[in-house]
């Protein structure tokens, strides 16, 4: 069995057929998805859309997403800890920062502050790091405790290191699937067997195969090989331990 532990599966791109798109991921063993949100508008009605769903290997997270950073956000942030307080969620995200963003001093205070929720309700949280990783460390030292996925992980050894060694695990992706993605598949490929999870962060992050086409968990046998192509474990025991790695960072999945 594979896990999906970062896909979109509420988005628009997914209206028309998501339900034959979850029959094709059952059918190549993809059993069970974490979709996150993105702000405070969308989590009602995500959790009304697991609840369909959850019988189909759903489960979601609740957050504030860096791109939809704002004051009017943090000030949802109450109404955040009291909807994850009823176990609707499993995890708090999708959060962090983008260096790429204007908005980053507001995405700082929020990052922050949804760390400190995730530590208060002991929950993991699946991060959202870009163009920011010693920042996003420097959060969690502050914020001691939390634990969770940084998403998308691209960067080197060394950086993915930190968060290791913090007690994240490192999402691998379609990144992987790139040749000139050499700085990210050398750091994947050196990182221990234990810290790593497989996710697509479908619609989003397309596979080097697939760059035209909407991403989707169908294809996350295909990041596996990729992954399987850069390491030195079996087949066997690899999925083995991407899939015991993903209990153990989401025991809701479970």
């Amino acid at each position: 069995m594979f896990i999906d532990t970062h896909c979109h599966l509420n988005f628009d791109q997914f209206k028309m057929d998501l339900d034959d798109e979850l029959s094709k991921a059952h059918s190549v063993g993809v059993k069970k998805f974490l979709v996150p949100s993105v702000c405070s508008v969308v989590w009602e009605d995500l959790i009304s859309w697991q609840l369909a769903y959850e019988s189909k290997g759903i489960s979601i997270a609740l957050g504030v997403h860096p791109w939809w950073a704002s004051e009017e956000q943090c000030q949802q942030l109450n109404y955040l800890e009291e909807l994850l307080s009823y176990k609707s969620a499993i995890a708090l995200g999708e959060i962090g920062l983008d260096g790429l963003k204007d908005n980053y001093e507001i995405q700082c205070d929020l990052f922050e502050k949804q760390l400190g929720i995730a530590k208060n309700l002991n929950l993991p949280v699946t991060v959202h790091s870009v163009k920011a990783h010693s920042d996003v460390v420097s959060h969690l030292k502050k914020v001691k405790g939390v634990t969770g996925v940084i998403h998308g992980f691209s960067g080197s050894y060394e950086q993915a290191q930190l968060f290791v060694d913090l007690g994240f695990k490192i999402g691998v992706g379609g990144t992987i699937t790139f040749d000139r993605a050499k700085k990210t598949k050398d750091a994947i490929s050196r990182l221990d067997v234990n810290s790593l999870v497989l996710e697509t962060d479908a619609p989003a992050m397309p596979l080097q195969h697939h760059r035209t086409q909407r991403n989707s968990p169908i294809y996350i046998p295909e990041v596996f090989n990729a992954l399987l192509s850069i390491r030195d474990e079996s087949e066997d025991y690899l999925k083995k331990m991407l899939l015991e790695n993903s209990f153990e960072v989401f025991p809701g999945l479970a």
